[in-house]
């Protein structure tokens, strides 16, 4: 094997691990149409093809994967992360909880994610509660 073709190999296999990385990272679809190009990029690479290739194949499969599956994305998952907005808490119950980290604050758990509570009462532990109102990334509730 050659250096250069050694060297495309290390660096396709740093940018597939890298993209991964980034898209694992957060919720978001960011860099998986990039993992594709690499990894075609990598094979070519392998087969020792030119380097000046091995780039434009890159980048023409990953606008082609982002061409297709963004406008997917956008109509599917999108949709779905839509749903899972702070608003669309309104209505839904929980129980208060204390935070160890934050016992003076009160929490209710709503689908095992704790909110923080801006009532101005104080409810005792365990209390079944409703949200009626958001605010910001808190919630007002009230007892159900």
């Amino acid at each position: 094997m050659e250096t250069l073709q050694i060297m495309a190999i290390v660096v396709w296999s740093i940018v597939i691990v890298g993209t991964i990385i980034i898209e694992l990272a957060g919720p978001q679809v960011v860099s998986i149409w990039f993992t594709l190009g690499a990894l075609v990029s990598l094979i070519l690479a392998i087969f020792n093809v030119e380097l000046w290739i091995q780039i434009v194949v890159f980048v023409g499969v990953s606008l082609v994967a982002l061409a297709i599956t963004k406008p997917l994305y956008d109509k599917f998952l999108k949709k779905e992360m839509a749903k899972k907005d702070v608003n669309s808490l309104v209505g839904e119950q929980g129980r208060i909880v204390e935070l160890e980290i934050e016992p003076e604050r009160q929490y209710v758990e709503i689908k095992g994610a704790n909110w923080e509570i801006i009532n101005e009462e104080k409810f005792k532990l365990g209390t079944k509660v409703q949200v009626i109102e958001v605010e910001g990334n808190k919630l007002k509730v009230e007892e159900k």
